[in-house]
């Protein structure tokens, strides 16, 4: 009876429903599931009607977070998707109103307070309603604070929903364009590839410069039974205990606003921070760029290159070098300090996987164009390097014959909203070896600790998973290519 679940969750009265015009007995049979709603009734919008007025005068609106959790892979931002997902959950078979509690917040009680503190019910999914609450609260505060978030153990348990982690990325976007800034400290493991859902953005937002990410290794600090700590400014403080170690999603969730808590939970996280590292060498074209010819990459490790122009990993240094008019001096710099960038497919062995994806409009837009400033080479060689639309054309003949040559070898060109979905940076990956990643040339950051590698490598895969089969064709990503040389 997910109509009965839902109106008893919002607390919607009886009387909301018979100012509309729905009769006693009507409302009652729709919550003893005696009566089923169908998709596009007129019943049906009434209904919806007055749950979305509700919700609408709710100080805290919660059915988003409901259908969130419920439908972790839908979109649910717009009143439009809201309104449809909706209608679905109204629509289909009782699954269960026990089990429905449970989904949605651990147990069906109220969340308890105590003298400068909120309990939420116990739960993953509790755990992350209270933080897109809490976030929700923070842009309400006039002033910009500094958001400290530390995570001692599992990080996985942040990234199980992709629905909360796209929620968390929206939120932080706000964040920064309202002056806040973060710092995040967390446990990595040598062995783990967990967290997908949250790297990618950590990673956009640490490249521009709005987020600090700090890790420390699992082992170098001892257990504690805090799942996360998270602090803002003077003014609140979150943490996440494990209540119970045989259970691992047995939490509890609790917000502080007293002075002394937050100083605790701040004084336990400074514990961490203290030990912390940075996340990988930044700003590799400007300053560190020496870093990359001590790259050791491997021919059996597959290789990924997310790039919205073709520039790296198709011509040898000879040809590449041809493609852009530079000095002698600035020749051999490229060569000795760049040379893994500089693999074509001939280096990796033919059962290696070696994966290029382009954006289709970017290349499009930079062939209608004379020339264009080549962004990463511009940092690398501290002037402005360009680069013509015929130079351009070599980079995309050679790739055609590379195709036709190697079939490990493999390219996907993307619409610029499908290119940029799921990853804002453009990356390089040599397996469990290294991992590069930019934003335009100007922020940037090598892996080579391989828990780093080893994650970025296991992102690039699941992304590349993620294109359907029609999108990856080699044969219709030939056509899209001799299309682009016909231009």
């Amino acid at each position: 009876m997910n109509f009965d679940f839902l109106v008893d969750f919002l607390r919607i009265p009886s009387s909301a429903f018979e100012a509309a015009g729905v009769m006693r007995s009507t409302l009652s049979l729709w919550r003893n599931g005696k009566r089923r709603f169908i998709p596009g009734h007129p019943p049906l919008e009434k209904a919806m009607d007055v749950i979305l007025q509700a919700e609408d005068g709710a100080q805290i609106p919660l059915l988003p977070k409901i259908l969130q959790l419920w439908y972790p892979f839908e979109p649910c931002e717009t009143q439009a998707e809201t309104r449809a997902l909706l209608a679905r959950f109204l629509c289909e078979k009782n699954t269960g109103q026990n089990q429905m509690k449970q989904k949605i917040c651990g147990a069906h009680e109220e969340v308890r307070s105590t003298e400068g503190a909120f309990f939420y019910p116990r739960g993953l999914q509790a755990m992350h309603m209270a933080i897109l609450e809490l976030s929700e609260a923070i842009l309400t505060l006039p002033q910009p604070q500094i958001i400290r978030v530390c995570v001692p153990r599992c990080p996985e348990l942040l990234s199980t929903s992709e629905a909360f982690v796209r929620a968390m990325t929206f939120h932080y976007r706000s964040f920064v364009q309202a002056g806040h800034r973060a710092q995040l400290t967390l446990c990595a493991a040598r062995n783990s590839v967990n967290s997908l859902y949250w790297y990618p953005p950590c990673l956009y937002f640490g490249l521009q410069g709005t987020l600090d990410v700090q890790y420390f290794w699992r082992g170098e600090f001892a257990e504690t039974d805090r799942i996360l700590m998270i602090t803002v400014g003077d003014q609140w403080a979150c943490e996440v205990v494990q209540l119970c170690f045989e259970k691992p999603c047995y939490l509890e969730t609790r917000i502080h606003r007293g002075a002394d808590q937050i100083q605790a939970i701040r004084e336990h996280m400074q514990s961490y921070q203290r030990i912390a590292k940075p996340l990988g060498i930044p700003h590799i074209w400007e300053a560190n760029s020496e870093q990359l010819k001590h790259v050791r990459v491997l021919p059996d490790q597959s290789f990924y290159l997310f790039q919205s122009i073709p520039m790296f990993g198709v011509l040898p240094p000879e040809r590449f070098e041809q493609t852009l008019t530079l000095t002698d001096a600035e020749k051999e710099r490229v060569r000795q300090e760049l040379a893994p960038l500089l693999l074509t497919p001939r280096f990796w062995d033919k059962e290696t996987t070696v994966r290029h994806v382009f954006c289709k409009e970017d290349i499009e837009d930079a062939l209608a164009q004379q020339r264009r400033q080549v962004f990463e080479l511009s940092a690398f060689l501290h002037r402005r390097v360009w680069q013509s639309a015929k130079k351009l054309k070599l980079l995309l003949e050679e790739i055609e014959l590379l195709l036709k040559a190697y079939d490990n070898y493999e390219v996907i060109f993307l619409e610029r909203a499908e290119f940029k979905r799921g990853r804002q940076t453009q990356s390089i990956g040599f397996g469990a070896t290294a991992a590069l990643a930019w934003l335009n040339g100007k922020d940037s950051i090598l892996y080579t600790e391989y828990c780093q590698t080893l994650r970025q490598q296991a992102i690039s895969a699941t992304i590349w998973a993620s294109y359907s089969a029609a999108v990856r064709d080699r044969q219709a990503n030939l056509n899209i290519l001799r299309r682009l040389l016909e231009k």
